[in-house]
């Protein structure tokens, strides 16, 4: 379906950019810090998370579904954010507020997962290895 569809570029676009960012960062600082690392991932990954989001959803409103666009601005327009006059403000403001979504969304998904990553690797009754974050990590460490 197309919702499946949008998560799935939705969340493939933000751990491929996660994986980015940290690797464009080892390559580019000679120490890498596991919190210089995750933070690098996370910009990058928000960021481009972002841009393929505005560009899908834009695709989806004009390509996919050109008929819900109507819809979707005259609601824009009864809630006095966009003029109904100016289509080109209601695609805006449709772009701005998806964009403002998967800003939010990406912090809500990454900052948790990586905790919950974590909890293996802390015990060592599991032995379960470490997440690849530390892995990349160990080995610009030690190399």
């Amino acid at each position: 379906t197309f919702g499946a569809t949008m998560t799935f570029i939705a969340v493939a676009s933000s751990a491929l950019c996660l994986w980015i960012g940290v690797s464009l960062y080892s390559k580019v600082s000679s120490k890498i810090a596991l919190k210089g690392a995750l933070a690098s991932g996370f910009i990058f990954s928000r960021l481009l998370r972002v841009a393929i989001m505005t560009v899908a959803t834009y695709a989806a409103l004009t390509i996919v579904f050109p008929d819900f666009m109507g819809f979707a601005v005259d609601m824009l327009a009864k809630a006095n954010i966009v003029d109904a006059a100016a289509p080109f403000s209601g695609i805006v403001a449709i772009l701005l507020i998806t964009g403002v979504y998967n800003t939010i969304h990406t912090a809500l998904s990454l900052i948790p997962s990586y905790f919950l990553s974590t909890i293996p690797s802390s015990s060592t009754a599991l032995k379960m290895g470490r997440p690849w974050i530390t892995s990349i990590q160990a080995k610009k460490q030690n190399p």
